[in-house]
């Protein structure tokens, strides 16, 4: 064996890298964890008049973009006044979706703000309110 200085450094280095390299790969993030990473609403805004239906699509993916099925997803109105959302919660279909009816049931013009949550992630729809 050899006791020259850059032996021993360059073996030290090795070493040092061999540890580094082996650390990083133990906290590596993984890319899919499988779980919800998307909630996306087939609208932002809807326009009802009273008690009229709209009919709002939740959709659950995953970190892939794949769709979810068996999610939780509740939907919760900021002025049940003014628009109703039903069912409060449901689980999505094998597609990933999950269908919600927005009900205007104001008797003055307004607006309502519908968020849906999924697993952490939430959208929102806003609804403008018309009376007919």
């Amino acid at each position: 064996m050899s006791t020259h200085p850059v032996h021993f450094i360059q073996a030290a280095i090795m070493f040092f890298l061999a540890v580094l390299l082996q650390s990083c790969a133990q906290y590596e993030i993984p890319k899919d964890v499988g779980g919800p990473a998307y909630i996306e609403v087939s609208s932002n805004e809807i326009t009802a008049g009273s008690g009229e239906h709209q009919t709002i699509w939740v959709t659950v993916l995953d970190g892939s973009r794949k769709p979810l099925p068996d999610v939780p997803v509740q939907a919760e109105s900021d002025m049940t006044s003014r628009a109703l959302v039903t069912p409060d919660s449901l689980l999505t279909n094998n597609e990933g979706i999950a269908i919600f009816t927005v009900t205007g049931i104001a008797d003055m013009p307004g607006r309502a703000h519908i968020t849906f949550t999924a697993d952490g992630l939430s959208a929102a729809v806003r609804t403008h309110l018309i009376v007919w």
